[in-house]
């Protein structure tokens, strides 16, 4: 690795893409590259690691009542009735075994916890986002308001 000193100060100021780069500029993507390392990465959770992540819960003011829990079996079992009932408005996925909205039901879980932001722990499913705008709009998602409908009667009971 003796060459290397020979490659970046003999040439000095260097042609990269077109753009003069000089000493000061590479002293300064040189430390910017040292200090996000030592502080850890801006997207990730940091030095800490998951374990640094607070457990209470994001959001405490939309804690559920125990009340109003659902039975769960009973919505499964709905979602189920549903599932190989094409309708008018949307006609389901034809497979071996007759009509089915699986695959539309998979993509609309799958783009409604794509909303989900780590950094405030805000967006994803709770509080059912994808029924307003701005992410009802999103060209992604276009069509989903469908699945939404389907399920409407399951919410509604």
């Amino acid at each position: 690795f003796s060459f290397l000193p020979f490659l970046f100060f003999s040439s000095f100021p260097l042609l990269c893409f077109g753009v003069r780069v000089t000493m000061r500029s590479l002293l300064l993507v040189v430390a910017l590259v040292v200090a996000v390392h030592a502080t850890g990465c801006p997207f990730g959770y940091g030095k800490g690691g998951p374990s640094s992540v607070p457990n209470e819960p994001l959001h405490p003011q939309h804690e559920v009542s125990t009340e109003e829990v659902p039975d769960y079996e009973e919505v499964a079992a709905d979602i189920n009735a549903i599932l190989n009932q094409s309708q008018p408005f949307w006609p389901a996925d034809d497979s071996p075994t007759g009509p089915n909205y699986g695959p539309f039901f998979i993509r609309l879980a799958w783009h409604c916890s794509g909303s989900y932001r780590k950094s405030d722990g805000r967006g994803g499913c709770d509080g059912g986002n994808m029924r307003f705008n701005p992410i009802r709009s999103w060209d992604d998602n276009t069509n989903l308001d469908k699945a939404l409908r389907l399920l409407e009667p399951i919410k509604d009971k």
